[in-house]
């Protein structure tokens, strides 16, 4: 696993770490969260093990009891809700809920000082 400064990693988080796992900074894992980065293809009979990177990058938030499977990207910014699921990728300041995740809103880039108004 690799993780750049500043990363909060919450209690009870599972980190399940066969095909590499980043974290950004000022990434967040609040508790109960599970990172799964394997999985099998069983549609084969030798139930081939698979591994895959999974990447949170800076600024991103896997809410409470969320799930990130193998190979996802949770860009810059994002939210994956309580108790939502991901297998893809997240886009960048966008808000996701659900089991499949979906998109639900846009967040503020607070790093853009363009959109924060006086």
């Amino acid at each position: 696993m690799e993780t750049e400064d500043v990363v909060t990693i919450g209690p009870e988080v599972e980190i399940y770490n066969p095909g590499g796992v980043y974290l950004g900074h000022h990434a967040i894992l609040s508790q109960g969260a599970y990172l799964c980065g394997a999985t099998h293809d069983y549609n084969t009979i030798e139930f081939t093990y698979i591994k895959k990177r999974i990447v949170i990058e800076a600024y991103s938030w896997i809410c409470a009891k969320a799930v990130v499977l193998p190979g996802a990207h949770c860009r810059e910014g994002s939210v994956l809700g309580a108790a939502a699921v991901t297998s893809t990728s997240l886009a960048a300041w966008t808000v996701y809920a659900g089991n499949p995740a979906v998109r639900v809103k846009e967040r503020i880039n607070f790093l853009d000082k363009t959109e924060i108004t006086a």
